[in-house]
């Protein structure tokens, strides 16, 4: 008897992949029915613009509230570009990654479908990556409550 497919939202996909993963849940997200290369990645990208806001801009916003910087000419920019810059490197080593690990299990026998394996990928990395970069706000988080009690408060001679 042919076993159904369940079709999983993002969240869904997310959600199991971080709480119970195993073998047969990465079954289940391979033979999704909205499983696509293109779906994968959609969330690779995106995941990528996350990462890049944290990483990049955050700090950027941060250390533009503590240093006096009368020409803002060229911070707007990198702020506005930064993000999609950082999702299409991310987008790109991720092809690569893929590109490898389906070429190793080539030759080791296996037989999936490069769009399957970046799908099954991506329902693992993207949540996984956004949850490690989440981790890193911690030290920021110090860095934006400074910036808003204002470096010259505490630079000020009591």
């Amino acid at each position: 008897m042919a076993e159904q497919s369940q079709t999983y939202t993002w969240s869904e996909t997310w959600k199991q992949v971080v709480s119970d993963p195993s073998r047969e849940l990465f079954q289940q997200i391979m033979n999704d029915p909205q499983a696509s290369f293109n779906r994968a990645m959609t969330w690779i990208y995106l995941g990528g613009v996350g990462i890049a806001i944290i990483v990049f801009v955050l700090p950027i916003m941060v250390i533009a509230s503590l240093v006096d910087t009368p020409d803002s000419s060229l911070t707007i920019p990198l702020l506005c570009i930064g993000p999609v810059v950082g999702g299409l490197l991310i987008s790109l080593l991720f092809l690569g990654n893929v590109a490898t690990i389906h070429w190793l299990s080539r030759i080791s026998g296996g037989d999936g479908s490069f769009a399957t394996t970046a799908y099954v990928l991506a329902s693992i990395v993207t949540p996984f990556s956004l949850i490690n970069v989440l981790l890193l706000l911690i030290p920021i988080l110090g860095w934006i409550m400074i910036s808003v009690v204002r470096w010259d408060f505490w630079t000020q001679k009591l």
